[in-house]
């Protein structure tokens, strides 16, 4: 039997770049906001609202008498994502997933 293992490890991050606009956050104007745009107003300019590690794993095996098997995983964990803040209700609410 014969084996092949193929890892490939990334990582990434997201940094606001321009100060929030109004026009798109509604602020003053609830109701043009009432859906929801908390992506938008959680993050300020120079806030960075990503940075993550990710990986993907492939095994290939070749077994005797032509079967073959290969399976594939996949994982990604974002540090920041358990630092969101958000709108509802017109109550704050920090939501802290995860452990640290």
């Amino acid at each position: 039997m014969r084996a092949a293992l193929d890892s490939t490890i990334g990582m990434g991050f997201g940094n606001r770049l321009l100060n929030q606009n109004p026009g798109i956050t509604g602020e003053g104007n609830e109701a043009q906001w009432s859906a929801g745009d908390d992506g938008n107003r959680n993050y300020k300019k120079g806030d960075f609202y990503t940075a993550y590690i990710k990986g993907s794993h492939e095994l290939l095996l070749n077994i005797p008498d032509g079967w073959k098997g290969f399976t594939r995983g996949v994982w990604k964990y974002d540090f920041k994502a358990g630092d969101t803040t958000f709108q509802s209700e017109n109550k704050m609410v920090v939501l802290k997933l995860g452990t640290k």
